[in-house]
C-alpha cells in the first residue's frame, strides 16, 4: 500500500509541477529566469529541511505521527500553492503558431533539447546520492537509529545553506552575464567533487564538506537550469509538454538510482556507489557543451 499510494502522489505532483514550470517561460522575461529559476529552485531543498526539523521536533512520537505531520503540511501546502496560482491568458499564445503534434521535439531538428535532458539526467542522477545519507550514516559509521535524523537534518541544513546561497547568487550572475552554461558545467563538477568527497569521507565532517560542496554545486545549477531550458524549448505553445518532459529527466533518478543501488553497495559498499554517481555529475558536463548559448540578438532586451 505505501509503494501504491507513494506511486500516486508522485504521478500527481509530476503532473502538477509539469504545469507549474510552464509558468517561468509564460510570465517571466528572459533576462530575470536565473534569478527566479534560483529561488524556485530553493524550496525544494528547503521543503526537505523543513520535513526532516518536523521528524526531529516530533522524534519522541509514533513513526505514523510523524508522517501523519508532515503529510498534513503537504496538503495544506497544495491548498495555499492551488490558491496563490494566478495563470492569465497569454498574449504570446495568441498568434498563428501551432503546437507541434508530436510527444517528444525532433532529435534532428531541436537538438539542444536532448542535450538538455541529458544534462538534467546526469546531474539528478548524481545529487540523487541524498536519498541514501540517512542509510550511508547508519551504516558507515555507526550512528544508531535514535541519533541519526539528527545528523542527516544538520547535513541536509548544510546542503541548504550551501544550495541556497549558490542558487541566488548565480541566478543573478547568470541573468547579468547573459550566460548559462559556463555556470551549469562548473555546477556539475561542483555536484560530482560533493559526491565523490562523500564517497571517500572517513569521517562525518568531512562527510559534511562534502555536502557543503554538492549543496554548491546543485544551486549553481537550479539557478540556470530552468533558464536554459526555458530558452531552448521549441515551440512555446508546447511548453507545458515539454517541460513535462525534461521533469522526466529530474524525477527518473529518483526511481532508477534505487535500482542500481543494492548490487553497487553490495559489489563495494557506498564508496562505489558515490563513486559511479559522482561519475555521472561528470558526465553532465559534456552533455552541455553542444548547447548553444544565449543568441547575441537576445542581448537587446537588456536596453529594451
Amino acid at each position: 500500500m505505501v509503494i501504491v499510494f507513494w506511486c500516486v502522489a508522485l504521478c500527481f505532483y509530476s503532473t502538477s509541477f509539469a504545469a507549474y514550470s510552464a509558468l517561468l517561460p509564460d510570465q517571466v522575461e528572459e533576462n530575470r529566469r536565473g534569478t527566479v529559476s534560483g529561488l524556485v529552485g530553493l524550496f525544494n531543498p528547503l521543503g526537505i529541511l523543513f520535513g526532516m526539523m518536523v521528524l526531529t521536533a516530533l522524534n519522541n512520537l509514533s513513526l505514523t505521527m510523524k508522517f501523519g505531520a508532515v503529510a498534513g503540511a503537504s496538503v495544506l501546502g497544495a491548498l495555499i500553492a492551488s490558491i496563490l496560482i494566478k495563470d492569465e491568458p497569454i498574449d504570446q499564445y495568441k498568434t498563428s503558431e501551432k503546437k507541434s503534434g508530436k510527444i517528444y521535439p525532433s532529435l534532428r531538428a531541436y537538438p539542444a533539447f536532448t542535450w538538455a535532458f541529458l544534462t538534467r539526467f546526469l546531474v539528478c542522477t548524481a545529487f540523487a546520492s541524498q536519498v541514501y545519507a540517512t542509510l550511508f550514516f547508519m551504516q558507515k559509521f555507526n550512528i544508531s537509529q535514535e541519533q541519526v535524523t539528527g545528523i542527516a537534518t544538520l547535513n541536509s541544513l548544510i546542503q541548504t545553506i550551501g544550495l541556497g546561497f549558490s542558487a541566488t547568487v548565480g541566478g543573478m550572475l547568470s541573468d547579468k552575464f547573459r550566460k548559462q552554461k559556463p555556470f551549469i558545467s562548473v555546477a556539475a563538477v561542483l555536484v560530482a567533487v560533493g559526491v565523490f568527497t562523500i564517497a571517500v569521507a572517513p569521517s562525518l565532517p568531512i562527510v559534511f564538506i562534502g555536502t557543503a560542496i554538492l549543496g554548491i554545486g546543485y544551486g549553481s545549477y537550479i539557478a540556470v537550469d530552468m533558464g536554459l531550458i526555458a530558452r531552448i524549448l521549441p515551440n512555446k505553445k508546447d511548453a507545458a509538454k515539454d517541460l513535462g518532459i525534461m521533469n522526466i529527466a529530474g524525477q527518473l533518478p529518483q526511481s532508477l538510482v534505487p535500482v542500481i543501488a543494492n548490487p553497487l553497495i553490495t559489489a563495494g559498499g557506498f564508496t562505489l556507489f558515490y563513486s559511479i554517481l559522482a561519475f555521472a555529475g561528470l558526465l553532465g558536463v559534456a552533455a552541455v557543451v553542444p548547447i548553444p548559448e544565449v543568441p547575441k540578438e537576445s542581448e537587446q532586451e537588456k536596453t529594451t
